[in-house]
């Protein structure tokens, strides 16, 4: 048991994760983690060995929603089948997720990651560079226990770095910018803080920003293809294709790090989150306006609009605020409108139960 618990450690088990455990009926159940989510298969391990695991039938029939799917760092409860492979039968209640709106046009919530401590914000200061995305990376883990880190990489490539920190620091001041180069400075150094032995952190940006590369340094080898990015747009060229984790080797930095494939669709899954209070900053200011429910778009006594005007805050910013609040309010509808109809469709099932039922009863 001890040498399971040691390897099981190397992916970030600890104490309290045996609590979690012992809550459940685990006799003749092996303990996972999920290392690779890829089109529905999920890779898992113990930190020792790998398998396949394969979600029960009746999960596809007892689950009501994608959130409740697994997701590369879910700790697992597994059994043993033929062939080699395992079927998954518990997830461990998350600590953390990082969860957006899923791509295509049905409102549902999709689990990016879980079980992370910090969201390495990977961008790089050329045509990539984009505050409205950050802010929506940032509002991912808004109210979550994961602390944000923006990196700019491929630092060497810029002429004045201090403006571009000064940009972040514009719309995101509590949040620490760490400036690198996964080609010329030491990653490990660079991130030290955030790394560790039990620490999981994930990297999320857009296609071509370095986060593989950046990985690839951390991990002192080739795991994950590379590609540069596109000349005359910096646009990024994809080459991570899932979510995937990683056991750091040591010495120079310890821990699970997590790649993630660029996203083409990043909408965070509020619920009922007010997008004003995603940031210190912000939150702050809106507790400071003279009405309850001020919307910061011209009211008096509005403090959001006082810090723009004496550029405490950037009209850049509210005005990307805004854009998220209007998309957070149309998803609120169609999320509602989903469960309004889901439930009716229910009602209408059971009306033809019970109808069928006494017409039964009555011959």
């Amino acid at each position: 048991m001890n040498n399971l618990v040691t390897a099981l450690s190397s992916l970030g088990w600890n104490e309290d994760w045996d609590v979690q455990a012992a809550s459940f009926d685990n006799k003749e159940r092996l303990i996972v983690r999920v290392m690779v989510e890829h089109r529905g298969a999920y890779e898992v391990s113990d930190g020792g060995s790998s398998w396949w695991a394969e979600l029960p039938g009746r999960f596809h029939h007892t689950t009501h929603s994608r959130i409740e799917y697994p997701a590369v760092g879910d700790w697992c409860l597994c059994v043993p089948k033929a062939g080699g492979k395992l079927t998954l039968e518990t997830i461990l209640p998350r600590r953390s997720r990082i969860v957006r709106q899923a791509a295509g046009r049905r409102a549902e919530p999709q689990v990016i990651v879980s079980n992370v401590d910090t969201m390495f914000i990977v961008t790089s200061p050329n045509n990539d560079f984009s505050p409205e995305r950050l802010q929506r990376y940032l509002a991912l883990v808004s109210h979550q226990p994961i602390t944000p880190v923006i990196v700019l990489n491929k630092a060497d490539l810029a002429g004045e770095i201090e403006q571009w920190i000064s940009e972040v620091s514009d719309f995101a001041p509590d949040v620490p910018v760490v400036t690198t180069s996964a080609l010329q400075s030491s990653p490990a150094d660079d991130l030290a803080p955030w790394l560790g032995v039990g620490k999981t952190v994930v990297f999320v940006g857009s296609s071509g920003v370095g986060k593989s590369t950046l990985l690839n340094r951390l991990l002192v080898t080739s795991r994950q293809s590379t590609k540069d990015i596109r000349q005359g747009d910096d646009r990024g060229r994809h080459t991570t294709t899932r979510r995937e984790m990683f056991v750091l080797p040591g010495p120079a930095c310890h821990g699970v790090v997590i790649d993630t494939p660029g996203l083409r669709e990043l909408t965070p899954w509020l619920g009922d989150i007010p997008v004003e209070h995603l940031g210190h900053a912000t939150q702050e200011l809106v507790d400071q306006c003279r009405f309850a429910d001020c919307r910061h778009r011209g009211e008096p006594g509005c403090a959001v609009q006082e810090a723009i005007a004496d550029g405490t805050l950037s009209a850049e910013a509210l005005e990307n605020i805004h854009k998220l609040s209007d998309e957070q309010r149309a998803l609120r509808a169609r999320t509602d409108e989903k469960a309004r109809l889901t439930k009716k469709q229910a009602d209408k099932r059971l009306s033809r139960a019970i109808t069928q039922f006494y017409r039964l009863r009555d011959h």
